[in-house]
């Protein structure tokens, strides 16, 4: 047990000159001092050889995350701080924050936590956008937020939606609540659940129901199959009072009701109104018309009678729909509309844009 190698010089290395005897596997043998010695590889996994230029020792790796721990389990992996305590993540960058690299370039400094998708598109493509969820959702808006749902398209800047389906939001400065197939094309513009609702002229707004109309400037329009339009509704309320709805074929007289309920006039009260009649021709899908009509009923230990406004008058002819027609009768202690269309299919929706109420 001799020399064990031979260094130019006339050096020696042998298991006399050796600090420690006897050797290990990944053990290294340097030169310290004044001879060479056996540096052990030690019982820490992980160490490396460093040397800071005169000595050189084993020390942990150098590098990487040290203020981090990462774990996996059965089906889940995570990341999170070392240190106890800390419970802050703060993560910042010149750019996106994203959960995958498919789809487009996000917009500088968006967010997109969404990662699946039909349409390359589908992403925070603009500016300070955020998607925060859902899927297939796009948010090509600077200052826009999505927060969830699905097949939503967010072009208008520095408008959102909550969540839903099928929102289609152009219009700058608008918000969408949920729903299904909502349209927000104007600005400033709002829209809260329903199914394609639809508010098309700045400061629209619609609520709930099955395709919703507000069209004009500043009108609200909510319930199953309302519409807000026509230049004398502007900033009214599609439904501050009653709103009365029914549709029918041709020359096929329906009662006009609130969910099959007449208009009901106050057990020995006073109810006068301003009705303001809508009529639309849904088989051609044109022919919009309206008319106002004031009625005063009273009711009597439970009989109404119609004082004004009783009898046929025609909803509207100026637009192509022909001369429909609404007939107002008294009905035991209701006021009751009969719409009678001249199309094949016509609806007429009626609202009270002047109440007038009185117990006697």
């Amino acid at each position: 047990m001799g020399t064990y190698v031979s260094i130019g010089g006339g050096v020696a290395v042998t298991l006399a000159n050796l600090s420690t005897p006897g050797q290990a596997r990944g053990d290294l043998i340097v030169y310290g001092p004044s001879a060479w010695v056996r540096s052990p590889i030690g019982v820490t996994p992980g160490h490396v050889w460093t040397t800071d230029g005169t000595d050189g020792g084993w020390a942990p790796a150098a590098g990487g995350l040290t203020n981090w721990t990462e774990a996996a389990g059965a089906t889940n992996a995570s990341i999170g701080p070392a240190t106890a305590g800390y419970d802050t993540v703060i993560l910042y960058g010149f750019n996106s924050l994203q959960t995958d690299v498919g789809g487009n370039a996000r917009g500088t400094s968006a967010v997109d936590l969404q990662n699946n998708r039909l349409s390359a598109n589908q992403v925070a493509s603009g500016n300070y956008a955020l998607l925060g969820g859902g899927r297939r959702n796009r948010n090509d808006a600077d200052y826009g937020a999505g927060l969830g749902g699905q097949t939503n398209d967010l072009t208008g800047n520095n408008s959102g939606y909550v969540s839903g389906t099928d929102w289609l939001i152009s219009g700058q400065y608008c918000f969408g609540g949920g729903g299904m197939g909502g349209s927000l094309t104007a600005n400033f513009g709002a829209g809260i659940g329903g199914e394609f609702g639809e508010s098309s002229a700045t400061g629209a707004v619609f609520l709930g129901g099955v395709s919703a109309l507000a069209d004009m400037p500043c009108s609200f329009a909510f319930g199953g199959n309302s519409v807000a339009a026509s230049a004398a509704q502007q900033g009214k309320s599609q439904g501050q009072g009653i709103h009365l709805d029914g549709r029918s074929s041709l020359a096929t007289p329906v009662n006009l009701t609130a969910d099959g309920t007449e208009l009901k006039v106050p057990t020995n009260g006073i109810l006068r109104l301003r009705l303001q009649a809508v009529v639309y021709n849904e088989t051609a899908d044109t022919g919009l018309d309206f008319v106002e009509h004031d009625i005063l009923a009273i009711n009597v230990a439970g009989t109404c009678t119609l004082i004004a406004g009783a009898g046929s008058f025609v909803v509207g002819n100026t637009n192509n729909v022909g001369a429909p027609t609404l007939v107002a009768s008294a009905s035991g202690g209701n006021v009751r509309l009969v719409f009678t269309p001249t199309a094949d299919l016509m609806r007429c929706s009626v609202v009270d844009v002047m109440p007038r109420a009185a117990k006697t």
